[in-house]
């Protein structure tokens, strides 16, 4: 069946159908990125901490998430938002190459929890970021039809990611792995400025209609 075909078979009209397979495309390689990302730390932490000790790491995300979400939505009120999203997923990859950096200059176990805290963070972007540009891009009615659509690759992206990693952890220590998940920030990024050519966000744009 052509991508047509299956579009029109998900109920996605013609004059839609360019900016959801950008944004499928988008959150699909964000999803791959964030499932390698989680693997990895995880499994670090875990590695060299009980676990016993992650409802204390799990109290320092919220933490760590609510400061974020704080600066997230003082910029997302005041800056341009075609300049401020590509940014934020630009900041996925530096936090990312960040935690594989730190790998190595950072010879302590605060590295691991360092990880794992960077995950959240880039967890709470990637959704803010990605639902952000969603909500923007389609009116109410648009919203209630195609939301499904563009986020049922969620799944399989993630499976994708999960099942990479105990591939290459054969091949290469388990820290260079961050590297396959900044490849995917990347691709993320690269199908963000695409979409964004075609398509312009208004900052003064109501959230309240898109809830």
């Amino acid at each position: 069946m052509e991508t047509s075909g299956i579009l029109k078979l998900l109920n996605v009209r013609d004059s839609e159908s360019k900016l959801v397979v950008d944004l499928s495309v988008h959150y699909f390689a964000q999803s791959v990125g964030i499932a390698i990302f989680f693997t990895v730390c995880s499994s670090q932490f875990l590695n060299y901490y009980e676990i016993e000790s992650l409802p204390y790491l799990f109290i320092g995300a919220g933490f760590a998430q609510l400061i974020t979400a704080r600066i997230y939505t003082y910029f997302e009120r005041s800056r341009n938002l075609n300049k401020m999203m590509p940014r934020v997923v630009g900041l996925l990859i530096i936090l990312a190459f960040g935690a594989f950096v730190s790998g190595y200059v950072f010879e302590f176990s605060y590295h691991y929890i360092i990880g794992y805290l960077l995950f959240y963070v880039i967890y709470l972007l990637n959704s803010l970021e990605f639902w952000g540009v969603s909500a923007i891009s389609f009116d109410v009615r648009q919203s209630k039809r195609l939301f499904g659509v563009i986020s049922m690759g969620d799944i399989p992206a993630k499976l994708l990611g999960y099942m990479v990693v105990p591939l290459f952890v054969a091949i290469f220590p388990i820290n260079y792995l961050y590297l396959l998940a900044i490849i995917a920030f990347l691709a993320s990024y690269l199908s963000l400025k695409k979409l964004l050519k075609h398509t312009k966000l208004h900052t003064e744009h109501d959230y309240r209609t898109v809830t």
